[in-house]
């Protein structure tokens, strides 16, 4: 099978803001000031709510997994300390536990991009709406490039054909 060379112009389109904005935010609302970031990267605000990347999943812990977590974790921290958040309106409703989970953006950044095309976080399963699609590409990019969290052989895409990595990763 071929790689088509048109692949990096799409990304690279696909990446500049006005495209991505245009694609998947929308009109954006302010939400709050980030007081923290916690496990799970979820993001409390001075006001108190809580807030979850929509689009990302929380990765699977290997030897060097809490280290990368807690790097991650430091990462979105420092990024967003003394930050504003915003999101597309309408805001989304409080998931169960009390979490309002959505595409944030922090001044010109879609958090969920940034941190899928560093290799800090994994996308989500299943995501198959234009902000995940593109959430898809900036993961592909850094796993290509074996950034974050790609450049532990434990988080490497195993084939389905593969039952005995398959069962090591599922703890079987």
């Amino acid at each position: 099978m071929t790689r088509s060379r048109a692949i990096p112009l799409v990304a690279l389109w696909l990446f500049s803001a006005p495209a991505f904005a245009q694609s998947c935010a929308g009109s954006l609302a302010p939400v709050g000031a980030v007081a923290q970031v916690r496990e799970r990267l979820e993001i409390e605000l001075v006001d108190g709510r809580w807030l979850a990347l929509a689009g990302l999943a929380p990765f699977g812990s290997s030897r060097a997994g809490a280290a990368r977590f807690e790097a991650a974790r430091a990462a979105l921290e420092s990024r967003l300390s003394g930050a504003n958040l915003s999101a597309p309106t309408p805001l989304p409703l409080e998931d169960r536990w009390g979490r309002i989970t959505g595409q944030l953006h922090a001044g010109g950044d879609h958090l969920g991009l940034w941190l899928a095309g560093a290799g800090l976080a994994r996308v989500a399963p299943g995501a198959d709406d234009p902000c995940g699609r593109i959430l898809l590409l900036a993961e592909a990019k850094a796993r290509q490039a074996k950034l974050g969290l790609w450049a532990d052989p434990y988080y490497s895409v195993l084939a389905a054909e593969n039952v005995v990595a398959l069962r090591s990763h599922s703890g079987e």
